[in-house]
């Protein structure tokens, strides 16, 4: 698996999700759900469900068997605070891959984001033999994206 894990900061562990991540998931979306409502698309009732994240986690490694995606949740003592992926994998000449993250609402500002970048990127650098780019979008974006 090329999601190894990484600390991002004292007590927090970026790791590669498993299925056993569905019901601390699906906590995790239903408490950012204002948080995270201005960047993330209307989402159903049922993806904020243990569920309906099983049904996605299983998704996830799919894509991630097939060498498409890896995805990482962020763990504070047992809770998952944030979640990075890198997806639409593509590798030949022109290798690829985008980067998506969210931190929980709680956790902004502890520097979490630069961190999950900079191993995300590493990770792609030198397991996948990619170059990610990071463009900024949003404020916050500019500031991680510097910071990695």
């Amino acid at each position: 698996m090329i999601g190894e894990e990484a600390t991002l900061a004292a007590g927090v562990l970026m790791r590669p999700v498993t299925p056993d991540d569905a019901h601390a998931l699906a906590r995790a979306h239903r408490r950012n759900r204002d948080h995270l409502a201005p960047w993330d698309p209307d989402r159903p009732d049922a993806f904020f469900t243990t569920e309906g994240q099983a049904e996605r986690i299983q998704g996830q490694l799919a894509e991630a068997a097939a060498g498409r995606a890896v995805q990482w949740v962020f763990v504070d003592g047992g809770e998952i605070v944030g979640h990075a992926a890198l997806s639409n994998i593509v590798l030949g000449p022109a290798r690829s891959a985008i980067l998506g993250y969210w931190t929980d609402a709680e956790h902004t500002g502890r520097g979490l984001a630069s961190a999950a970048t900079r191993h995300a990127c590493e990770v792609a650098d030198t397991r996948l033999g990619s170059v990610v780019k990071c463009h900024a979008h949003i404020r916050s974006d500019a500031r991680v994206t510097a910071a990695s």
